[in-house]
């Protein structure tokens, strides 16, 4: 396991002291993807005590460094499957394998412009599938620019951390390859795939051009 992923298990462990572990790492995500949108303020005040705060923001710094040093693509899903032990259904994480990810990435092929992906938890295997085209891409000087992506889940933490893990890896492309990482659209919608009931989660990422 990665340094990085020791270090986060550790911080999150200190909450245990003071939190529900499980409903603090939910509200983190939450609050981080609002840090990053301005969309979908946390109401709970738990955010805003310093015995929170002490935790979450070297462990934002953790999961970046994760991200945009290392490459990593759904970190957040590896501590919701750990800490994550609830009950209900809708909220149960069951990381997909890396390996997973890249073979299910690899069966959609890059002939496919648009790329949709129901009970998208996190992010894994649709993340996966954008740094897979971008690769596949590069030649060109906007590698995403024609694909337009759709990720749906009913949790709406698992939208947020989607959203989340999302920016992280268009940033990692740009700083690595020193290209643009624009998707032509991408779109995550908090809702339940069998009903199509919408739930209240909603972001869209559009290319200027």
């Amino acid at each position: 396991m990665k340094e990085g992923y020791k270090k986060a298990f550790k911080l999150i462990e200190s909450w245990r002291y003071k939190y529900n572990v499980e409903e603090t790492l939910r509200l983190f995500i939450a609050d981080w993807s609002h840090k990053h949108t301005k969309m979908y303020p946390v109401t709970n005040d738990i955010v805003n005590e310093q015995a929170y705060l002490d935790v979450a923001i070297p462990l934002s710094h953790v999961l970046s460094e994760l991200m945009l040093d290392d490459g990593e693509t759904d970190p957040l899903a590896v501590l919701l499957g750990e800490f994550g032990k609830s009950n209900n259904a809708f909220r149960a994480y069951y990381p997909t394998p890396d390996s997973v990810s890249t073979l299910i990435s690899s069966l959609l092929g890059s002939e496919c412009k648009t790329i949709y992906e129901p009970c998208a938890g996190t992010g894994s295997i649709i993340i996966n599938k954008v740094e897979k085209l971008f690769l596949e891409n590069i030649e060109k000087s906007s590698p995403l620019s024609n694909f337009t992506f759709h990720a749906e889940d009913v949790d709406e933490v698992a939208c947020y951390g989607l959203l989340i893990q999302l920016v992280h890896k268009l940033r990692y492309l740009e700083l690595h390859c020193g290209k643009p990482a624009i998707p032509k659209q991408f779109t995550i919608e908090q809702i339940n795939v069998l009903t199509r009931q919408k739930g209240k989660v909603a972001f869209e990422l559009l290319s200027k051009n």
